[in-house]
């Protein structure tokens, strides 16, 4: 996957050409360093712009970028999570995360109940993946019985989420290398901004604090891939790309 960059569409707060014309202006300044865009999904359940509406707009202002999605299942029936997976093979998405996602913080939300897995496991059987790459999310900290479930869904790859050391990123890639699957690790970019989002994940990045750059060079080493979040400072984001490279 090489290094990817995790983009989060702006909060639909009306004027969603504005917003997204906003977003693809501001995403030039990594698409350049980063070999692809992980476009997210409802981040923290609030309602955004939608992820197939965030790509339109990233593919025409930069048409070389290799554009990713993440999709929420607890918001979608099984038959509009097809159809989303079908309209993004048709614009050029490149691979689909499914996950789970946060609850909906927004009035009128419902659960379905659709989980990852499971619905993997369905869009394999009635062969509706439409040719993309097909991922799942794994915890820093795996659970046996739930990494089980997931690989019976046959993934294609798995993306895990934030971790906060080189060992915990190489025990999870040497156990799915055992299966033939690949791990792209998460790592969230060290920052002032970026402190609340570590504190309510419980993360403790003080193993890289100090030279983001360097430690994502050598997870991309160990993986083949890592994913860069920065939820809340692009900056950080661009300077520890330009570092790893």
């Amino acid at each position: 996957m090489g290094i990817v960059y995790e983009a989060n569409p702006p909060r639909d707060e009306g004027d969603a050409g504005g917003l997204l014309e906003a977003m693809s202006r501001r995403l030039g300044r990594v698409i350049g360093l980063a070999d692809a865009v992980l476009v997210t999904d409802g981040v923290l359940g609030t309602r955004r712009v939608g992820v197939l509406d965030a790509c339109a707009a990233i593919a025409a202002s930069h048409p070389r970028a290799e554009v990713m999605i993440s999709l929420r299942t607890r918001d979608r029936t099984y038959e509009r999570l097809a159809g989303d997976i079908a309209e993004a093979a048709r614009v050029g998405v490149s691979a689909v995360l499914l996950v789970r996602g946060d609850p909906p913080q927004y009035a009128g939300a419902r659960d379905t109940n659709l989980y990852p897995g499971a619905a993997l496991s369905r869009l394999r059987a009635e062969s509706r993946t439409c040719g993309v790459r097909m991922v799942l999310s794994l915890p820093a900290e795996p659970d046996p019985a739930g990494t089980r479930k997931k690989l019976a869904a046959r993934p294609d790859a798995f993306v895990t989420q934030v971790i906060a050391s080189e060992a915990q990123a190489a025990g999870i890639v040497e156990e799915m290398a055992a299966h033939g699957i690949g791990v792209t690790p998460c790592v969230m970019v060290p920052s002032e901004k970026n402190a609340p989002s570590a504190r309510a994940l419980g993360l403790d990045w003080s193993a890289y604090e100090g030279d983001c750059g360097a430690f994502v060079r050598r997870i991309h080493s160990l993986a083949g891939g890592v994913l860069v979040t920065s939820p809340r400072d692009l900056a950080a984001a661009e300077a520890a790309i330009a570092s790893a490279r």
